[in-house]
Protein backbone atom coordinates (compact mmCIF):
# COMPACT_ATOMS: atom_id res chain seq x y z
CA UNK A 1 0.00 0.00 0.00
CA UNK A 2 2.93 2.38 0.72
CA UNK A 3 4.28 1.75 -2.75
CA UNK A 4 0.94 2.62 -4.28
CA UNK A 5 0.53 5.84 -2.29
CA UNK A 6 4.11 6.92 -3.11
CA UNK A 7 3.54 6.16 -6.77
CA UNK A 8 0.19 7.94 -6.71
CA UNK A 9 1.50 11.43 -6.08
CA UNK A 10 -0.72 13.60 -8.31
CA UNK A 11 2.21 15.73 -9.49
CA UNK A 12 3.81 12.75 -11.24
CA UNK A 13 0.80 11.83 -13.40
CA UNK A 14 -0.91 13.32 -16.37
CA UNK A 15 -4.54 14.39 -15.89
CA UNK A 16 -5.72 11.28 -17.73
CA UNK A 17 -3.65 9.03 -15.46
CA UNK A 18 -4.91 10.88 -12.37
CA UNK A 19 -8.48 10.07 -13.45
CA UNK A 20 -7.58 6.39 -13.89
CA UNK A 21 -5.96 6.29 -10.47
CA UNK A 22 -8.99 7.93 -8.89
CA UNK A 23 -11.27 5.31 -10.48
CA UNK A 24 -8.97 2.49 -9.37
CA UNK A 25 -8.86 3.67 -5.76
CA UNK A 26 -12.66 4.13 -5.57
CA UNK A 27 -13.30 0.48 -6.37
CA UNK A 28 -14.39 -1.54 -3.36
CA UNK A 29 -14.31 -5.26 -2.50
CA UNK A 30 -18.05 -5.43 -3.28
CA UNK A 31 -17.27 -4.72 -6.95
CA UNK A 32 -14.88 -7.61 -7.01
CA UNK A 33 -11.62 -5.69 -6.64
CA UNK A 34 -9.50 -6.03 -3.56
CA UNK A 35 -7.43 -3.10 -2.22
CA UNK A 36 -4.33 -4.94 -3.40
CA UNK A 37 -5.76 -4.91 -6.94
CA UNK A 38 -6.19 -1.15 -6.71
CA UNK A 39 -2.59 -0.72 -5.57
CA UNK A 40 -1.37 -2.91 -8.40
CA UNK A 41 -3.41 -0.90 -10.88
CA UNK A 42 -1.90 2.33 -9.56
CA UNK A 43 1.61 0.90 -9.83
CA UNK A 44 0.86 -0.33 -13.36
CA UNK A 45 -0.48 3.10 -14.33
CA UNK A 46 2.67 4.67 -12.91
CA UNK A 47 4.85 2.26 -14.90
CA UNK A 48 2.91 2.98 -18.09
CA UNK A 49 3.15 6.73 -17.45
CA UNK A 50 6.93 6.48 -17.01
CA UNK A 51 7.24 4.37 -20.14
CA UNK A 52 5.18 6.89 -22.08
CA UNK A 53 7.33 9.79 -20.85
CA UNK A 54 10.49 7.89 -21.81
CA UNK A 55 9.13 7.28 -25.31
CA UNK A 56 8.05 10.90 -25.66
CA UNK A 57 11.55 12.00 -24.65
CA UNK A 58 13.09 9.59 -27.18
CA UNK A 59 10.72 10.92 -29.84
CA UNK A 60 11.74 14.51 -29.07
CA UNK A 61 15.42 13.52 -29.26
CA UNK A 62 14.79 11.79 -32.59
CA UNK A 63 12.99 14.88 -33.88
CA UNK A 64 15.92 17.04 -32.80
CA UNK A 65 18.42 14.72 -34.48
CA UNK A 66 16.29 14.68 -37.62
CA UNK A 67 16.09 18.47 -37.67
CA UNK A 68 19.85 18.70 -37.19
CA UNK A 69 20.45 16.18 -39.97
CA UNK A 70 18.09 18.08 -42.23
CA UNK A 71 19.96 21.35 -41.62
CA UNK A 72 23.27 19.61 -42.35
CA UNK A 73 21.84 18.07 -45.52
CA UNK A 74 20.54 21.46 -46.69
CA UNK A 75 23.96 23.01 -46.02
CA UNK A 76 25.64 20.21 -47.95
CA UNK A 77 23.24 20.70 -50.85
CA UNK A 78 23.94 24.45 -50.83
CA UNK A 79 27.70 23.81 -50.77
CA UNK A 80 27.48 21.29 -53.60
CA UNK A 81 25.28 23.63 -55.63
CA UNK A 82 27.79 26.46 -55.20
CA UNK A 83 30.68 24.17 -56.08
CA UNK A 84 28.80 22.91 -59.14
CA UNK A 85 28.15 26.48 -60.30
CA UNK A 86 31.82 27.34 -59.81
CA UNK A 87 32.92 24.30 -61.79
CA UNK A 88 30.39 25.11 -64.52
CA UNK A 89 31.82 28.62 -64.78
CA UNK A 90 35.37 27.23 -65.00
CA UNK A 91 34.27 24.77 -67.68
CA UNK A 92 32.68 27.54 -69.70
CA UNK A 93 35.83 29.67 -69.33
CA UNK A 94 38.00 26.73 -70.44
CA UNK A 95 35.77 26.12 -73.45
CA UNK A 96 35.96 29.80 -74.37
CA UNK A 97 39.76 29.66 -74.02
CA UNK A 98 39.89 26.61 -76.30
CA UNK A 99 37.75 28.43 -78.86
CA UNK A 100 40.01 31.49 -78.73
CA UNK A 101 43.13 29.30 -78.99
CA UNK A 102 41.68 27.53 -82.05
CA UNK A 103 40.89 30.88 -83.68
CA UNK A 104 44.39 32.13 -82.85
CA UNK A 105 45.90 29.01 -84.42
CA UNK A 106 43.90 29.62 -87.63
CA UNK A 107 45.03 33.28 -87.69
CA UNK A 108 48.65 32.27 -87.03
CA UNK A 109 48.56 29.70 -89.84
CA UNK A 110 47.11 32.27 -92.23
CA UNK A 111 49.79 34.78 -91.17
CA UNK A 112 52.51 32.20 -91.73
CA UNK A 113 51.15 31.47 -95.20
CA UNK A 114 51.05 35.19 -95.97
CA UNK A 115 54.61 35.69 -94.68
CA UNK A 116 55.80 32.69 -96.70
CA UNK A 117 54.07 34.02 -99.82
CA UNK A 118 55.55 37.49 -99.33
CA UNK A 119 58.99 35.99 -98.71
CA UNK A 120 58.69 33.94 -101.88
CA UNK A 121 57.60 37.06 -103.79
CA UNK A 122 60.55 39.04 -102.43
CA UNK A 123 62.98 36.22 -103.28
CA UNK A 124 61.50 35.96 -106.77
CA UNK A 125 61.80 39.71 -107.29
CA UNK A 126 65.38 39.65 -106.02
CA UNK A 127 66.22 36.78 -108.35
CA UNK A 128 64.80 38.63 -111.33
CA UNK A 129 66.97 41.67 -110.68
Amino acid sequence: QKQASAAASPATFSPESQKKIARATKETPSTGSAPQDSAEKIVRIAELELSLRKREKELQESKSELASSRVKAEQLIDNLTSENQELQSKLEAAQESEKIAAEAAVIAAAAQEKVAAEKAAVEKAAAEE
